[in-house]
């Protein structure tokens, strides 16, 4: 991240070599004066409004991405009732598209951040926190819908309890995107979102193999697996908050 002293040599550099009416200045400055120290300034946009404004200019590949690759999950389920897959088998690979589907979406995530746009949070021009903000929210309700939908479908197909089902799905998916998103805000790593998409490889490795211990779904375990998925929500809200204070770090032009 650049320093506010290399960004401004950088900007009056390029003020060399554009010509300034003084007096036009001077009636600028008076003008800003009075509206904000004297009149105050006036919305000119509601928030609805501001909201629309930045859906209608983010990039909305990431969300048909993200979509297609939610479907995509959701279509292996139904092929497995297709073909008739054990509960051992189902309740396996649910467990695997949930930890994906997390990992795809923080990967997804990055992809705003590896360009450096972090960098002009909480500018005059547009408000970093909001976006990622938005983003986070598009990709978390788009990622509800494919794992309700899992956990719904598997318990009536399966005759697998819901809340048996949602826990099953919730702890890897959740464990898979702490990693992902440590793994993103780590200042080294920030840039290069390929990082990130290994961080969620290797949460599936490990999801894959904590699978594999069959004392995992033994019903003594139910109390386990609640703690994890509280634990996994209580580190996630901690990291979301964190992000946003590392966004709020990156603020670099009218700081004077």
């Amino acid at each position: 991240m650049k320093e506010n002293s290399d960004l401004k040599k950088l900007f009056q550099e390029a003020d060399r070599f554009i010509i300034v009416d003084k007096k036009g200045k001077e009636q600028t400055l008076e003008r800003l004066y009075e509206e904000t120290i004297e009149g105050g300034t006036s919305i000119t946009a509601s928030f609805s409004e501001l909201v629309l404004s930045q859906l209608r200019y983010m990039e909305k590949g990431i969300w048909l991405a993200d979509a297609a690759v939610n479907m995509l999950f959701i279509l292996i389920l139904l092929l497995l009732r297709y073909y008739g897959a054990e509960e051992r088998d189902i309740t396996t690979t649910a467990m695997l598209l949930a930890s994906a589907s997390g990992g795809v979406s923080i990967w997804i995530l990055s992809r705003l951040f590896s360009n450096g746009a972090g960098e002009l949070a909480e500018t005059c021009y547009f408000n970093t926190k909001q976006l990622a903000g938005l983003e986070m929210t598009i990709l978390g309700g788009i990622n509800l819908i494919m794992l309700s939908f899992a956990v719904f479908y598997v318990g009536v197909q399966w005759k697998m309890s819901f809340f048996r089902m949602g826990v099953y799905v919730g702890v890897p998916f959740l464990f898979t995107v702490s990693v992902c998103l440590g793994c993103m805000m780590a200042e080294t790593r920030r840039r290069r979102s390929a990082m990130t998409a290994g961080a969620g490889v290797l949460s599936a490795v490990l999801v894959l193999a904590a699978e594999a211990v069959p004392e995992v779904y033994l019903p003594s375990a139910a109390a386990v697996w609640c703690m994890a998925l509280a634990a996994g929500m209580a580190v996630l809200a901690v990291q979301i908050r964190r992000l946003f204070n590392e966004i709020g770090r990156g603020e670099i032009l009218c700081t004077e």
